[in-house]
């Protein structure tokens, strides 16, 4: 990533205050140059007066002091549009990541470099910060050195190559160090997302309790110690490395120093430059090396943080692509009447077997499905690809007819996954984002509705502040529920979204057994209006539907009725028949 993007991309997200930082810093590079430039003039022309000054020098004078107040002036208004400008640069960069994670495919979320790509963007968010100050601080002082070169041009022309030499060592200096910070950055990805996430464990209010329990808090700590070591450690040698290098520029400023020094008192004692000039000179010279290292560091921070703002560029370029960025253009998939799965195939990233083999069957708009099978058999790959939310290998899953990601499912389809969200929003903004797709619905009774049909209202209405109390024991005035009435929540977030298909994994894994009696009579209910489909565990429930898909190891190997399956004495029957003798 260029210079020149790096500032464009400040530019874009910071505006109208960008522009007012680099107006007050320019002005304090130029007006530190025009002062030292017209204070010699000021002082030669006092030094030539004999009697009263003229006008003219009056008049410098006059320069000179303005030339200061407004270079005083500029730093001060510059810290407060520095702030400013700095703030509305994180916000933006902030946005980018945001956006990038709500419209990613869910897919992305499967494979570890997309992780690695959000922790390396959010640190962007600092990079941010670094290249919002490095930026204006590098045209400023670059304009200071122009203005001191054209000062020991007009001064002491003879001298220019030595001046500008003294800042060359510096400068390299500063670009080998930000080009060895960018190589270890992104080498650290992922030990500094391992060691977040223990961070994340141990802040956890859900988790404390598991940790406390086994007693590895301090096993933990030290995980996160060993990580961080291993961090430290690297940057001690890049640090070595970088004093290696800062002993060679720091030789080298003095030997351009030592032969300007050297130049200015011969050209002095030959009398080619007169005292003042020879000051001039070396104040110029003094003041551009010094410059010279603010350039350096800050084109070290910007070669390291504008790598890293190079994430952002791909991130727009990609968020360009995703069809969630602006508005879905695909056709309204409409009510479900039927759904067709065709040889569905579907692999995981990183998995070395395929999570579904030629899966087929159909489903009509009025029918109860559930679906059976042992853990990692497929159920819940097979219904997020129902649910259109993954793109198979190879077959396809039809809607009314036509492919399901050809069209926009819009509220049709609703679901409850085993690790459903926990928002921390109030009772009913946790019921009412169910059919958040736009506005969201203000109608209480709606929400309360939906709450009854799931066993949810009386213990939300018995909350301190009924609906309107927050579902979050880490915020003031917020309270927790039990793992079954968050269930319950989650399944009224469903039937809030009245969608045309139900999907349901695993509702009941946490209710007690009149409340998943309950839920059962309610779906069965539901069942003539739309379409619904069950994954669980508990035979004694899925034995309702109107059809049961047995999977084992990614393939369908029977379908049919409760009675069907027990008759055909295969899989589902040794598996119904193995929990009901657990409960005889």
């Amino acid at each position: 990533m260029s210079l020149w993007q790096v500032v464009l991309l400040v530019a874009r997200a910071g505006g109208a205050s960008f522009y007012g930082v680099l107006a007050t810093m320019c002005t304090t590079g130029i007006g530190l140059a025009a002062v030292l430039v017209l204070g010699r003039s000021l002082a030669a022309g006092l030094t030539r007066q004999d009697g009263r000054p003229g006008l003219s020098l009056w008049l410098l004078l006059a320069a000179v002091v303005l030339l200061v107040a407004v270079v005083a002036f500029g730093r001060m208004v510059g810290g407060g549009l520095h702030r400013l400008l700095t703030e509305k640069v994180i916000r933006w960069c902030e946005e980018q990541i945001t956006l990038l994670s709500a419209h990613s495919e869910l897919i992305e979320f499967d494979t570890p470099a997309f992780h690695d790509r959000l922790v390396r963007a959010r640190r962007a968010s600092t990079s941010a910060l670094q290249i919002t100050l490095a930026v204006p601080r590098v045209i400023a002082a670059s304009l200071t050195v122009g203005g001191l070169v054209v000062a020991v041009a007009l001064t002491a022309p003879v001298l220019l190559p030595v001046a500008l030499l003294s800042g060359l060592p510096v400068l390299l200096t500063g670009r080998a160090l930000g080009e060895r910070l960018l190589t270890f950055t992104w080498g650290h990805t992922p030990s500094d997302r391992e060691r977040q996430h223990i961070e994340n464990i141990l802040e956890s209010r859900d988790q404390a309790a598991e940790i406390r329990v086994f007693g590895i808090q301090d096993f933990l700590a030290d995980r996160w110690r060993h990580l961080y070591d291993e961090r430290i450690d690297e940057i001690r040698d890049l640090v070595r490395g970088f004093l290696r290098r800062a002993v060679v520029a720091a030789v080298g400023v003095a030997a351009s120093l030592t032969v300007l020094l050297v130049s200015l008192a011969w050209l002095l004692a030959r009398g080619h430059v007169d005292l003042l000039a020879a000051v001039t000179v070396g104040v110029s010279v003094l003041i551009l090396s010094n410059q010279s290292q603010t350039i350096a560091a800050n084109v070290g921070a910007l070669r390291e943080h504008s790598g890293q703002l190079a994430d952002f560029l791909a991130t727009m370029r990609l968020l360009d692509r995703l069809a969630g960025t602006g508005v879905d253009r695909r056709p309204a998939a409409g009510p479900l009447t039927r759904l067709d799965v065709d040889q569905l195939t579907f692999s995981y990233p990183a998995a070395n077997r395929p999570a579904l083999s030629d899966v087929s069957f159909s489903l009509r708009g009025d029918e109860m499905v559930a679906i059976v099978g042992h853990n990692g058999s497929g159920k819940t790959t097979l219904a997020k690809l129902l649910c259109g939310l993954y793109e198979a290998q190879s077959g396809e899953v039809r809607w009314n007819g036509r492919p399901i990601r050809a069209q926009d499912p819009g509220n049709e389809i609703g679901a409850v996954f085993q690790s459903f969200a926990r928002y921390w929003f109030s009772a009913a903004d946790n019921i009412r984002v169910g059919a958040a797709v736009g506005p969201v619905d203000a109608d209480l009774d709606r929400v309360r509705a939906a709450a009854r049909e799931a066993e949810a209202d009386g213990f939300l209405a018995g909350l301190p502040r009924g609906y309107e109390t927050l579902l979050a024991a880490e915020l003031a005035g917020g309270v927790d529920l039990s793992v079954g009435q968050w269930q319950r929540v989650a399944i009224a977030r469903v039937l809030y979204r009245d969608p045309s298909l139900v999907v349901l994994d695993e509702p009941t894994a946490s209710l007690d057994a009149e409340a998943e009696a309950k839920l059962f009579s309610t779906l069965s209910r539901l069942r003539g209006s739309r379409a619904v489909l069950v994954i669980s565990h508990r035979f004694s429930t899925v034995r309702v539907a109107d059809r049961i898909l047995v999977l084992d190891n990614g393939r369908l190997i029977e379908q049919g009725t409760h009675d069907e399956l027990m008759t055909l004495g295969g899989k589902y029957a040794g598996m119904y028949s193995q929990q009901a003798a657990a409960y005889a």
